[in-house]
Formats: C-alpha cells, sequence, structure tokens
C-alpha cells in the first residue's frame, strides 16, 4: 500500500448541537480522551478517514463516494464465536445453559480475528461470520489462516466475498493442503473460469498460501507458527503469535507441539464438556495441559451447552476462565 497523507479524524457528534454525543470531554478530574487516528497503511488506499465514532470504529470514505465502516483492532485479538459445533444454544434444547440470560452463554462457532501491523488476519469462517463481524464492527478482513476443514470453521468462507472488493484483490488464504482441497471441492463455484471472471464480490476472489505445520511462516507484518494438534483422526493447526496461541479443536499436543507453546502470556484451549470425548479436550484434559504449559492466562474454548460460565469458573484456577464471544486480549503484555 502506497503511503499517503493522514488527515484529521473528527470524532462523532463533535459541534455544538452534538454535545451530549461527544467522546471527548473536560470532564473535571478526568483527563480529556485522545483522538484515535487509524494507521492509513492498514487499510485500502482508496480508502480516507472521514470520522471516529466511537470505541476505535472508524468511517472511512471511499473514491467511489462510498463510506465503510470498521474498527480498528492493531495489537489486539478478538474472540469472535467459543462455541462448540451445534452453537449455544442449541436449536430446540431447553436446558438451562440455552436458556441462560447471561449474555457469556450465548456462544456462536469458534473462530478469532488477530489485529497485525499490515492487517486483519481471520482465524476460520464459521457459519456465523457475518454476524461475528458485525457484532463487533469489523469491516475488513486482510487474510485468513485455517485450523482445519471441519464444517462448523469453513462454511462461513462464502461471505468472504465482499473483501476481495474492499481490497482491490484475491483474498489471502492460508492453511494445509488438505484444507484447500476441502476448500475447492465444497466452493467449486469460486473457482470455475466463468465465474472467476465476474466482477468482486459476486463469488470468493481467494488466493491460497500453504502453511507448513511447526514452520513460521511471516502474515502481515508479524511472524504467525502453525503448531500441530491432533483432533481425532485428522491434524489440526494451533496459531502462536508472539506470546499469544490460539489452540482451538484438539483432544492432544504432541510433545513436538508442547515444546512451541512453552513461555505464553496467553493460551486460548480447546475445552468441550466435564465429560471425555473423542476428539476434544474436556475441561479436566485442558487444565492437565495448562498445569504442564504454564501460561500466565489461560482461557478454555469451543464449549458446549453443558458448560454454563458463571457456574463453572468457581472451580477454576486463578489463572484459568471461560472464554466468551467477544473477549478481547492483548498480543503483547
Amino acid at each position: 500500500m502506497q503511503s499517503r497523507r493522514q488527515p484529521k479524524i473528527p470524532v462523532a457528534g463533535d459541534g455544538a448541537n452534538n454535545k451530549k454525543k461527544q467522546t471527548n470531554t473536560d470532564e473535571p478530574g478526568k483527563p480529556r480522551e485522545p483522538r484515535m487516528q487509524p494507521d492509513p497503511s492498514r487499510y485500502p488506499d482508496d480508502w480516507t478517514p472521514a470520522e471516529h465514532l466511537g470505541d476505535g470504529v472508524f468511517a472511512f470514505d471511499t473514491e467511489n463516494g462510498r463510506r465503510r465502516v470498521t474498527r480498528d483492532i492493531v495489537g489486539r485479538m478478538i474472540l469472535l464465536g467459543t462455541g462448540t459445533s451445534h452453537g449455544v444454544p442449541v436449536i430446540g434444547c431447553a436446558c438451562p445453559v440455552c436458556l441462560s440470560d447471561d449474555p457469556r452463554d450465548r456462544r456462536t462457532r469458534a473462530s478469532a480475528i488477530v489485529g497485525l501491523p499490515q492487517g486483519n488476519l481471520l482465524i476460520d469462517t464459521t457459519p456465523d461470520l457475518r454476524t461475528q463481524l458485525l457484532r463487533e464492527s469489523i469491516g475488513l478482513v486482510h487474510a485468513v489462516a485455517y485450523t482445519h476443514g471441519h464444517a462448523d470453521h469453513l462454511m462461513g468462507l462464502d461471505d468472504l466475498r465482499i473483501f476481495a472488493r474492499y481490497l482491490g484483490h484475491d483474498l489471502p488464504i492460508y492453511c494445509t493442503e488438505e484444507v484447500e482441497e476441502r476448500i475447492r471441492r465444497t466452493f467449486d463455484y469460486a473457482f470455475d473460469p466463468v465465474t472467476r471472471a465476474f466482477p468482486a464480490g459476486g463469488v470468493p476472489r481467494l488466493v491460497f498460501r500453504r502453511i507448513e505445520p511447526d514452520q513460521p511462516i511471516e502474515i502481515l507484518g508479524a511472524q504467525v507458527l502453525p503448531v500441530t494438534l491432533e483432533h481425532g483422526k485428522i491434524r489440526a493447526i494451533g496459531y502462536r503469535i508472539g506470546r499469544v496461541a490460539y489452540c482451538t479443536d484438539a483432544h492432544n499436543i504432541p510433545p513436538s507441539s508442547m515444546r512451541l507453546l512453552e513461555d505464553l502470556d496467553t493460551l486460548i484451549l480447546d475445552a468441550l464438556r466435564f465429560e471425555r470425548h473423542l476428539t476434544h479436550f474436556s475441561i479436566d484434559e485442558a487444565l492437565e495441559f495448562i498445569a504442564e504449559l504454564k501460561p500466565t492466562q489461560a482461557y478454555l474454548t469451543h464449549i458446549a451447552h453443558a458448560v454454563g460460565h458463571a457456574r463453572a469458573s468457581a472451580d477454576l484456577p486463578k489463572n484459568v476462565d471461560f472464554a466468551h464471544d467477544g473477549l478481547t486480549l492483548p498480543l503483547q503484555s
């Protein structure tokens, strides 16, 4: 992306007629909040910052007269979803967790997004992807990395088609050979020469980038380490970025991968339910691995409806908690 001059960004509500909406105030005893400025290098060249809407959400004007909105999440990881493949509540279920009014018990399918120096890296495309991005006011994805090819981590891929239009080029997809083959079979229309000729936005426009497990790769200006996990009969991939690791969908971590997960500030780890499972960690199994790895803080994800957040949290170690949708974590301590 070319460097360009960064204009001063007004805060939504600036002006004498909108004082109640102003984000920055001179209230006695409180310092004036700094006006946030987005880094233009993280956005398409034809997006000009126009307005800070508050809470890190910016409006941009484009050269064709459109207005785009997105949150700037650089330096953070947001857990978009923390639920199992059914999601919580489960369709038709009347258990206490599915009927809970605790928002932490409402879990969309497991995924995350990471604000890297050169853009936003999405981890997995769940069937809930559109809802997740709208909920978090994230209007731009620069690349996608996949953990594996199961439906609850893949089937929202069609919602990626808008981003090739925004970016002006095909969207990079980082995955193993097995996942690429699954994508090409499942979304074959995206690779048809006829549909490939359609304007961007009609079908997903993707370009594949191969990842090799346990071999670091640079993505969007950051070093990302894919880590091998065992998920039933298949291999899944966890991702370590600095001192944060995201490891969903696993029933075992091989010794070679354990060494790659040492010295973490934050570990996000699969923990499906209290009972053992063939392809996922139980809560007790996850806690055993956490105790061995000794991260400063750990969060349990991919949680089924047997687990109520408030009640089950009381029994966890002090440095462990259940994740919830929208949980935002720093990439650096």
